[in-house]
């Protein structure tokens, strides 16, 4: 659907015909959900949260002026929606990971794994994120956002989020090599 199409869609929406919200959900609602729960890691909270990010959108839609794509407005309502819902339920943990010195053996022994088990690991590598770590890392990555529309969904600046994505690529490979070398000890005691 085009930028055009979905204004169209806005402008009929706000002039009374809301039947044609269900468009931009189903257009959107796959996306929505993606983001709410990679940065939730839990399918029933992102549901909630996705579901609330377009009641909100809903309400809001006439403040869309259309200064930026509609999914980033969009993505903008769920990343702080997913935010705000991790405040609220005090979820946010702290757990540290003990970090070691990384090298390329340890990011090739990464690429060796099959895909099955390169998604757990990385999963499991993405439960030591933050959620502005999890959200930045999924909107650029899994979405497929350029930096300057994660920077708008975020709220952060330019350099900032660069800065956000270069350090969280860091931490991931960090963890990753932590977790693998421990799978590997663990596979060596055996």
């Amino acid at each position: 659907m085009t930028e055009l199409e979905i204004q169209s869609l806005i402008a009929d929406i706000l002039t009374g015909d809301r039947q044609k919200y269900a468009v931009l959900v189903n257009q959107y609602r796959h996306l929505v959900f993606s983001l709410c729960l990679k940065m939730l890691k839990n399918q029933e909270d992102a549901e909630e949260v996705a579901q609330d990010t377009f009641v909100k959108a809903f309400q809001q839609l006439k403040s869309f002026r259309g200064e930026a794509k509609f999914s980033t407005w969009l993505f903008k309502i769920a990343y702080f929606s997913s935010i705000n819902f991790l405040r609220k339920r005090k979820r946010l943990r702290t757990e540290s990971l003990k970090t070691s010195e990384t090298n390329g053996e340890d990011h090739s022994i990464f690429m060796e794994l099959v895909e099955e088990e390169r998604k757990y690991y990385l999963d499991l590598a993405f439960t030591y994120l933050t959620p502005v770590e999890r959200g930045t890392i999924s909107l650029y990555y899994f979405d497929e956002n350029s930096m300057e529309e994660v920077a708008q969904i975020t709220g952060q600046s330019l350099s900032n989020t660069k800065v956000i994505v270069h350090r969280t690529r860091k931490k991931l490979n960090e963890i990753l090599n932590v977790l693998l070398k421990n799978k590997a000890n663990i596979l060596l005691e055996i």
